[in-house]
């Protein structure tokens, strides 16, 4: 498969609006598919040269579920649900395929391609998610313990070679290594050149915000400042680093008293109207210098939470 054709399979659920992230996820999600649909094929093929239709049907039926579900991942971008069914297939068919062969040892554990996709996907499903299907795989285990004689009396009806079983755990141990380590190397990999791109676009908008020569503030809603910049700090005689942290009412000054009540200093109605609805205030500088400023404050979003940018002038 030429690479730019894997480039947009692995892109078929972005949006316009997707952070790098949520790129990395879907395309890993995309990856995880892929290598377990490969094993499939692999172990599908063998059933069906040694004339077990029924079990070949559930490795080859995984390939199957797999396309199904990345063509509506495509068409409605919809990730949560198409993550959600391809973790469901990847730690249901492998218990399926283990008992279908008659349970442990005739199919050398298939289940651990269920781990697999338990491993892969650490990252990107939340705690609660990853400990909810932990505990699937967990009674799927179980279970497979229970019925694993039946499932061995099971399979005197199914004409398997000894050697077959070989062939399985050796296929099993060194496939399954290779996909766990290979994906989460993409991962790492992938998580290191996001990191650095970041880190580059964080020093390129510094170098503007500093040469625009503006005095410029960044806030959280609780009134904490995030981000200043050198201009910043020549007004109010701070360290940049000494302003980041500081509640915005330590600098930023009305004409009422009510900025003293630290309640007052931390309420999210109080910070909004403090920054968005006043134009005029007066600053207090690091020597507790009082005078007055000009500000123009204006609301943007970082990780879904609401913050204030504003550029503030000596007046």
């Amino acid at each position: 498969m030429k690479s730019g054709l894997l480039d947009r399979l692995v892109a078929i659920g972005n949006k316009s609006s997707d952070t790098n992230i949520d790129k990395l996820n879907q395309s890993l999600l995309i990856y995880i598919g892929l290598a377990l649909t490969f094993g499939g094929l692999i172990w599908g093929g063998i059933c069906l040269y040694f004339d077990l239709p029924l079990q070949a049907s559930i490795p080859l039926g995984y390939g199957v579920l797999t396309l199904v579900n990345f063509i509506i991942f495509g068409t409605t971008k919809a990730y949560k649900f198409a993550r959600t069914v391809q973790i469901l297939i990847s730690v249901m068919l492998p218990f399926l395929f283990q008992w279908s062969l008659g349970g442990f040892v005739p199919s050398g554990a298939a289940m651990l391609w269920a781990m697999v996709a338990l491993i892969s996907m650490i990252t990107i499903q939340s705690t609660m998610h990853n400990v909810f299907w932990l505990m699937v795989y967990v009674v799927l285990t179980v279970i497979s313990g229970i019925i694993n004689s039946k499932m061995a009396a099971y399979v005197s009806y199914v004409d398997i070679p000894e050697f077959l079983s070989t062939i399985f755990f050796v296929l099993n141990i060194s496939i399954i290594s290779l996909c766990a380590v290979g994906l989460n190397i993409y991962f790492v990999k992938r998580h290191e050149t996001l990191q650095k791109d970041l880190k580059s676009s964080e020093k390129k908008l510094t170098a503007i915000v500093e040469y625009m020569g503006k005095a410029i503030i960044n806030v959280d809603k609780n009134g904490n400042i995030l981000f200043t910049n050198k201009k910043t700090s020549d007004i109010f005689g701070y360290q940049e680093q000494e302003l980041e942290g500081r509640n915005i009412c330590d600098i930023l000054l009305r004409k009422t008293q009510e900025q003293k009540n630290t309640i007052m200093r931390k309420d999210v109605t109080y910070i909004r109207n403090l920054l968005l609805n006043i134009n005029q205030h007066s600053g207090k500088s690091k020597k507790h210098k009082i005078f007055p400023l000009n500000t123009s404050f204006s609301t943007i979003r970082i990780e879904d939470e609401e913050t204030f940018v504003g550029v503030i002038n000596v007046a």
